[in-house]
């Protein structure tokens, strides 16, 4: 009776032991920290990244080299426009916006704010079981204010997997790109003559 007891403790304790691993595994996944050019925005803070954009990227790193905001947004946006507005209504909404003529056209992106960043896209999974098979994957899409009052736009993939705690492998794919923050009265034109910067 007393073996039968100690081999359930033993089990309980086992158990436990594997459902905890399993937590912090699960509790660390999918964490993404904010890159070295950008900044971390706490609550609240989304409306510093309110303002005007070239809609032209100045700088990519990554994958894919060239990536403007009219595609990220998935907008179709007049070739004679050349920013567009952002307007941050809450933690979970953006305006994008841009007039043409008197007429101003816009689309609300639905997101979310986590880790100092705003969310257009993010998923993650794990599957497996700690120390013996273990499969994560983490992807998302993301804007940030950059260091220099930019934009930063990211788009990332990341997996990891692991066959008895010795062989790993993992891949981390990641593009990143800069777009300008313009200011009125500086490189915008005056209200009346918006949204060319030839005016």
């Amino acid at each position: 009776m007393k073996n039968f007891q100690s081999k359930c403790r033993l089990t309980k304790l086992l158990t436990i032991f594997v459902l905890l691993i399993f937590t912090l595994s699960l509790s660390s996944c999918g964490v993404k920290s904010i890159p070295e050019d950008g900044v971390f925005l706490y609550d609240n803070q989304l409306s510093f990244m309110d303002g005007y954009y070239a809609i032209e990227p100045y700088e990519n790193f990554g994958n894919q080299n060239y990536l403007n905001l009219e595609d990220f947004f998935g907008m179709n946006v007049p070739n004679a426009v050349e920013y567009l507005e952002f307007k941050f209504l809450n933690d979970e909404t953006l305006r994008v916006s841009y007039e043409v003529g008197n007429q101003t056209f816009d689309k609300i992106i639905k997101g979310q704010h986590k880790s100092g960043a705003f969310y257009l896209e993010k998923s993650q999974a794990t599957f497996g079981l700690p120390f013996i098979f273990w499969v994560e994957w983490n992807k998302g899409k993301r804007i940030m204010m950059g260091k220099d009052d930019n934009l930063l736009v990211e788009i990332y993939y990341d997996s990891y997997r692991s066959l008895f705690a010795t062989l790993k492998a993992s891949s981390n794919k990641q593009e990143l790109h800069f777009y300008n923050r313009l200011y009125e009265n500086v490189q915008l034109p005056t209200k009346d003559k918006k949204n060319s910067l030839d005016n």
